[in-house]
């Protein structure tokens, strides 16, 4: 009848609408949460090993660095996490960029070969990998977005000793495209959060 076959569309919508806005016992169960920003000095964009200039801008009272790219290799934002992690350890990383690069990559390796490599990546954009030096891309828009990758280190193997570098760049866009960042944070867990210092 048309009152049974309402009555099951409906049903069949609520149970999206469920399904669209809540998390499964499953994902509750694998959440992890932290809060504190493992990164320093986010807020004014300072303490890196390299990266692009200071604008002179702010977005949300946040530094920004950026401006044109010189080839498709530079440095946005590099900077040295040290030896602060364990084996297995996840950590989430976001940032907010804009800009009309043709690509972003975040990347999470080390200071030698014999780096802790990454064995899962995923990201807010739906990427996912098992790329060791935890390489994620990120397609920008030239509005201001934030934006999150999550990175588990594999659970043995490797040299712990030897430090953890993240890094924004470019590959493969082309020089004069222009791309800015602040804002970043890098947390334990497997949920982005807002920027905090």
């Amino acid at each position: 009848s048309s009152k049974q076959t309402a009555l099951e569309q409906n049903l069949n919508g609520f149970k999206q609408t469920v399904s669209d806005t809540y998390t499964t016992k499953a994902e509750f169960d694998g959440l992890q949460v932290g809060g504190t920003n493992l990164l320093l000095k986010t807020k004014t964009s300072d303490n890196l090993i390299d990266g692009m200039n200071k604008t002179g801008d702010t977005y949300r009272g946040l530094t920004v660095r950026g401006g044109s790219i010189v080839n498709g290799y530079q440095g946005i934002w590099h900077y040295n996490f040290g030896t602060n992690f364990n084996y297995g350890d996840t950590f989430t990383f976001s940032f907010y960029a804009k800009g009309n690069i043709t690509n972003l990559y975040a990347y999470f390796y080390g200071a030698n070969t014999d780096y802790v490599r990454v064995a899962k990546v995923v990201n807010s954009q739906g990427r996912s990998s098992d790329s060791g030096d935890g390489n994620s891309l990120f397609k920008i828009t030239n509005e201001w977005q934030r934006y999150w990758v999550t990175w588990t280190l594999v659970d043995k193997g490797y040299d712990k000793n030897v430090n953890k570098w993240m890094l924004l760049r470019p590959d493969g866009s082309t020089a004069g495209q222009k791309v800015y960042v602040c804002g970043r944070k890098k947390k334990k867990g497997n949920r982005a959060t807002e920027w905090s210092p």
